[in-house]
């Protein structure tokens, strides 16, 4: 009957499929065509956390015989927020407290010091993305960087979404660090080798979700 078992999507029920289209016929495109008028450029942004108690990758084995992987027993996580443009640009921060408005910030200011360009930067509805504090902060620098939100309940929208499952299927599910020092180490190193491989970071547009990005 061609049908196969597949791991369903799980989709909100507050997702507004109105709000979603016209993110993607109108929304988006002016805030490309707004960013190329300032010679700027685009960049998505989110965070993800990882975790030592995370899912291990299935690897081979004889039949039968269930396959052991040494882990430690011990729970620690570290986070990491990431930011990439379509052009393969990626500028990412890994850190081992919770993630807040001052994070946030201090992130940003390291994009705004290090763009030479006017930073269009697209996020979710996280509250930190919403504080005061940072409203008052971008502001003041309205000329260096603004910031626009996607539709509500569609993280499949953000691309980063992508390069957060890549990081975890490589440092979590296929290492096995003792402490939360090495986990987050594991997450930079994996990063930075993603910074030097650009064709890498913009075949993330490639998928049917994120494509209308890609250009």
């Amino acid at each position: 009957m061609g049908l196969s078992p597949q791991k369903p999507i799980r989709v909100a029920y507050e997702k507004n499929p109105e709000a979603v289209q016209a993110w993607l016929e109108q929304r988006y495109p002016a805030i490309a065509a707004q960013a190329k008028r300032d010679n700027g450029v685009v960049l998505w942004l989110d965070q993800t956390g990882l975790r030592s108690d995370a899912a291990v990758a299935a690897t081979w084995a004889p039949v039968g015989q269930t396959p052991v992987v040494p882990k430690t027993g011990k729970r620690f996580m570290v986070n990491a927020m990431c930011a990439l443009s379509n052009k393969g640009e990626l500028y990412f921060t890994v850190f081992e407290g919770g993630f807040n408005v001052h994070v946030m910030i201090t992130f940003l200011e390291r994009l705004v010091r290090h763009l030479d360009r006017k930073i269009h930067l697209i996020v979710d509805g996280h509250p930190s993305h919403r504080a005061h504090l940072l409203r008052d902060w971008l502001a003041e620098r309205h000329e260096r960087i603004e910031m626009h939100f996607l539709p509500g309940y569609a993280p499949e929208l953000n691309p980063v979404e992508l390069l957060n499952a890549d990081l975890k299927h490589h440092v979590t599910a296929r290492t096995s660090p003792r402490n939360q020092a090495e986990l987050a180490d594991g997450a930079r190193t994996h990063l930075r080798r993603r910074q030097n491989q650009p064709d890498r970071v913009k075949a993330l547009f490639g998928k049917d979700e994120v494509r209308y990005a890609a250009d």
